[in-house]
């Protein structure tokens, strides 16, 4: 037998067989029994251990063929290979004990493979070996508690959610100068480290991002350092309670976004190739099927995007419970056409602008909707650089009533730059959420004690879920309360350009979808 020491990884190579003979015998598959990898505990250093012992006893080899080992790195902290040569016995057996020097974790997961070096030979065997334990020298004790980070929370159709949790512990038992990763399962495996002092204690007081869609506050928790191939503590953390979310009483008349007619039922505008602006009113309660949108009829002319008119949104500016529109012009202009359909024999809700604002142009993406919950639709709006900034409606508190007259930058929120915004009551709180591209979700925080801030997006519709190619969306989207309960559903236009009308009723909880109208490749957008 011949051994090597080396750094790193160690795997068996057949060389050239004894004498420079290549043998002529049929080539063998060699088999690896009983190996071992023998961590030597006292060589930690730092993250690691620098030093272990190879064993494994090889058979069905060549005999007088040569073989090199290696030490392959499955999961653990191998920096290096480590190679043993060995020649085969007349028997075809060989047998190795070597002293590896390297980078090491203990318990770590590492494979043992074989390979002859002669070219006449092309089989090799490998086995996953587990290498020996170390004593952590942990042993932990103390109190820990997590819950929701209280003002993140939104409220969803099962219940408060939140994006992110607040950790806290105070550990006692750590080797001193050690370093520990913290990880909490529930919280979607996000990750924390902190270095125990020279008492041996370890303290976390972090917020871990939550991206999974759970109103269920995960309690268990356990640590590990990078020198030990599994957790060296487990712990279960009490659940640090919040107060609950206070919904709005706003009155039932301003819970429904995208209402024109005042029944208290959101109804669908659209803009046709020409520029004509359709208004097709909610039927849902005599509708067969309850299909909330069968016939449309023309309300206006002169309202395509990219003309006079840059971008047009939906809301409710005045608080009277219709639905009036915002529009951004060419020249800057923000625009409002107030809802009048009760001042008119036609019911014609849209008769003439109002300059609400100037210098709109950097904010051509932005959404309409209540995010206070007062009853007045605010405006959030974004730059080409996703700064977000939310404009509070004063309508009611302004002498001259204009709804908007200063904004103020959302901090540490990012709506992104690119698709379109829109609002509406997606979870039924009150409070008008941030809908992009009809399927993310950007869940207004206020009712849970936050400033407004639109920071991270919750599951809203799936396009995986929904047998229909929404992202290809011709008509785009639009977001209301089509069915009158308080939580706003989708309706997507022309999915691939075929025509069709998709509703999804329960987009907080990915609704499937489902068509309920045909012919809509006429519509170059709905207004949203």
């Amino acid at each position: 037998m011949v051994a090597a020491v080396a750094t790193g990884v160690l795997t068996v190579v057949a060389m050239v067989g004894v004498a420079g003979q290549a043998s002529s015998a049929a080539a063998l598959a060699p088999h690896l029994t009983t190996p071992a990898l023998t961590v030597d505990c006292t060589s930690l250093a730092g993250d690691h251990y620098a030093s272990a012992t190879a064993t494994v006893s090889l058979t069905q080899l060549q005999p007088g063929a040569a073989y090199t080992l290696h030490n392959e790195h499955l999961t653990g902290n191998t920096s290096a290979e480590d190679l043993v040569h060995v020649v085969a016995d007349p028997q075809g057996a060989a047998t190795v004990s070597a002293t590896l020097t390297g980078s090491f974790v203990a318990s770590g997961h590492y494979v043992f493979r074989v390979v002859p070096d002669a070219a006449d030979n092309p089989f090799t065997a490998s086995v996953d070996v587990t290498s020996s334990a170390c004593d952590s020298g942990v042993s932990s004790a103390g109190t820990s508690s997590i819950g929701f980070r209280c003002a993140d929370r939104y409220w969803t159709a099962a219940g408060e959610n939140g994006t992110s949790f607040h950790f806290v512990a105070a550990l006692t038992g750590f080797v001193p100068g050690t370093g520990y990763t913290l990880t909490v399962p529930g919280a979607g495996y996000r990750q924390a480290s902190a270095v125990a002092g020279s008492d041996g204690h370890l303290t976390f007081d972090v917020t871990l991002a939550n991206n999974l869609a759970t109103t269920r506050v995960p309690t268990a928790w356990s640590l590990s350092t990078p020198s030990q191939g599994q957790d060296v503590a487990t712990g279960t953390a009490t659940i640090a309670a919040c107060p609950p979310i206070v919904r709005s009483t706003k009155r039932a008349a301003l819970t429904h976004d995208g209402d024109v007619t005042g029944d208290g039922y959101g109804d669908l505008m659209a803009v046709d190739w020409s520029g004509r602006l359709w208004l097709y009113t909610n039927g849902i309660r005599s509708n067969a099927g309850h299909v909330p949108f069968s016939n449309g009829r023309v309300i206006g002319y002169g309202w395509a995007n990219n003309g006079p008119l840059q971008v047009v949104r939906q809301g409710d500016l005045t608080g009277d419970g219709y639905t009036d529109l915002v529009a951004i012009r060419s020249d800057g202009a923000l625009v409002a056409y107030y809802n009048n359909i009760n001042s008119t024999t036609a019911r014609l809700p849209y008769s003439s602008a109002v300059v609400i604002g100037t210098g709109w142009l950097p904010f051509l993406r932005f959404a309409v909707t209540d995010v206070n919950g007062d009853g007045y639709a605010d405006i959030v709006a974004t730059t080409s650089d996703g700064s977000a900034y939310y404009y509070q409606n004063r309508y009611a508190s302004d002498p001259q009533h204009r709804p908007f007259s200063s904004g103020v930058r959302l901090v540490g929120a990012t709506l992104y730059a690119d698709g379109s915004l829109g609002g509406a009551d997606i979870n039924g709180d009150g409070y008008g959420d941030v809908v992009d591209d009809g399927m993310g979700v950007n869940p207004s925080r206020v009712p849970a004690g936050s400033p407004v801030a639109y920071t991270t997006f919750y599951t809203g519709i799936d396009p995986n879920k929904i047998a229909y190619n929404v992202t290809n969306a011709y008509a785009g989207w639009a977001a209301g309360h089509y069915e009158g309960r308080g939580s706003a559903g989708v309706v997507f236009a022309s999915p691939d350009n075929d025509g069709r009308l998709i509703y999804a009723k329960d987009p907080g909880v990915s609704s499937t979808g489902s068509v309920i109208g045909a012919g809509w490749q006429m519509f170059a957008f709905l207004v949203h």
